[in-house]
């Protein structure tokens, strides 16, 4: 189970990870939890990226994507009252954040956007 954070223990923000109502969250959808998005949106995981990437998110796509996002605790705050405390354009980077981390998958080692990974050549034996 995640547990929360205060700023001042969280330090920089990890890629996946949002302060609201002065607590520190991690978002941590599961694959259920994706697709409960996609189904009240009636839209894809894709297409919500596409939207954050292109700016045209709405607040409602917003707000349903981080109630299904943050850990179990930060669902007891308003998360409406606590986006607009944060700052919409907070929000919305740490959002893209974590579709970033989505996207590349959970590897410690994923390059930064626009580079791939080089592929060693094997090792010859010795």
């Amino acid at each position: 189970m995640f547990t929360h954070h205060s700023q001042e223990q969280a330090g920089a923000q990890e890629p996946t990870s949002i302060s609201l109502s002065g607590k520190h969250f991690h978002l941590c959808p599961t694959f259920e939890d994706l697709c409960q998005i996609e189904k009240k949106l009636s839209t894809s995981i894709l297409a919500l990226a596409k939207k954050l990437s292109d700016g045209v998110i709405s607040l409602e796509e917003l707000i349903v994507v981080l109630e299904h996002s943050v850990e179990a605790e930060a669902r007891r705050i308003d998360l409406k009252a606590a986006v607009l405390e944060a700052g919409i354009a907070h929000v919305t980077q740490r959002l893209t954040a974590l579709f970033v981390h989505l996207f590349r998958g959970v590897d410690a080692k994923a390059k930064p956007a626009g580079e791939t990974a080089k592929e060693e050549p094997p090792k010859s034996p010795q």
